[in-house]
């Protein structure tokens, strides 16, 4: 499995829209007719109003905060938004990345070469989605794919919620709570060992290379070849934790990130280390079997087959869809 800090991850999100009256149920057929004045719509006219409400002609989605933008208008047929309207689900390939820094770009062989990356320049990457909303339901599930380094999740989920807003304040914002499937999480906590830890902060150039480079972002890896017993965690981390990084404990890093490995299917996940083994719902999509370019990105083809296949076993998931609150149309 790549290690790479380009490594590209799957994450699911239930995505929940709700009255401020507790005990009324909405659908997204409810929220959309009231917030368009539609009667008697279909998820054809839903889709109509959620891809243009993305689709910003020669502009990018953005969030000045983050500094990030994205957009679906795109020449490439790859990358065009689709849509399963009998099954109430849209996907696609979507650019997006970060701006707001001024900075050059070089050519590896030829140090001649350089270009300016201007403050208003997005560095792009592409990134898959798949959003089901059943009509006739309150809850839908969004797979979004993001890489370990660089993502755009945030603006999307915030454009989502932008698109249900309802000015009356009758309707609670758009909840998205992240998501692991049950079947995933037994089979690690059952069979897996801790293969890896990962400490991180930030430290001032000044006190590790001696020279004014500004903030420099340290990362430290530890990894086990014969894995470490999940009941031995807390004496392994709390002695890991006293080595020293730079007249740093590792312990007072600003993040720690541990791994579990299941040793028979070879597959990796993240767990916080302070939750008993609470796994970090993210899905390793090279781990999953989805072919990688030689740059780290996925086959989006492929990756779209697998989340089909996962987006089945999620709607049979009683803790995303518990009674079937709202019947599909």
């Amino acid at each position: 499995m790549s290690q790479k800090s380009y490594t590209p991850i799957l994450e699911i999100y239930k995505v929940r829209i709700s009255h401020r009256k507790r005990k009324t149920i909405k659908s997204f057929q409810n929220v959309f007719e009231e917030k368009f004045s539609q009667e008697n719509s279909e998820f054809k006219d839903f889709i109509k109003e959620f891809v243009q409400h993305f689709e910003k002609k020669d502009e990018y989605v953005i969030n000045n905060f983050e500094q990030k933008g994205f957009t679906i208008a795109t020449e490439d047929e790859n990358h065009k938004i689709r849509f399963d309207n009998k099954n109430h689900i849209i996907h696609g390939v979507i650019s997006g990345g970060k701006y707001g820094k001024k900075r050059k770009k070089g050519t590896l062989g030829d140090i001649s070469k350089s270009e300016v990356i201007n403050y208003n320049d997005l560095i792009l990457d592409d990134f898959y989605f798949l959003f089901y909303a059943p009509y006739g339901k309150s809850t839908g599930i969004l797979l979004i794919q993001k890489y370990t380094t660089e993502n755009i999740t945030n603006l999307f989920k915030e454009h989502i919620s932008k698109f249900f807003h309802i000015k009356d304040g009758q309707y609670n914002k758009v909840q998205f709570d992240i998501f692991i499937p049950k079947e995933i999480e037994s089979e690690f906590k059952k069979n897996s060992v801790i293969n890896k830890v990962v400490y991180t902060t930030n430290m001032p150039s000044q006190e590790y290379v001696k020279s004014s480079y500004g903030s420099l972002s340290v990362k430290v890896i530890i990894e086990s070849k014969s894995g470490i017993p999940k009941e031995e965690k807390d004496t392994f981390l709390d002695k890991l934790g006293l080595s020293m990084f730079n007249n740093t404990e590792l312990k007072e890093f600003k993040t720690t990130t541990g791994y579990l490995l299941n040793p028979y299917t070879k597959k990796s996940v993240a767990f916080k280390l302070q939750d008993d083994f609470k796994l970090k719902p993210i899905i390793d999509l090279e781990s999953e079997g989805i072919e990688l370019d030689e740059f780290g990105v996925p086959n989006f083809a492929l990756l779209h087959k697998y989340c089909l296949n996962l987006l089945e076993g999620l709607k049979k998931d009683n803790s995303i869809y518990p009674n079937h609150e709202v019947k599909e149309l």
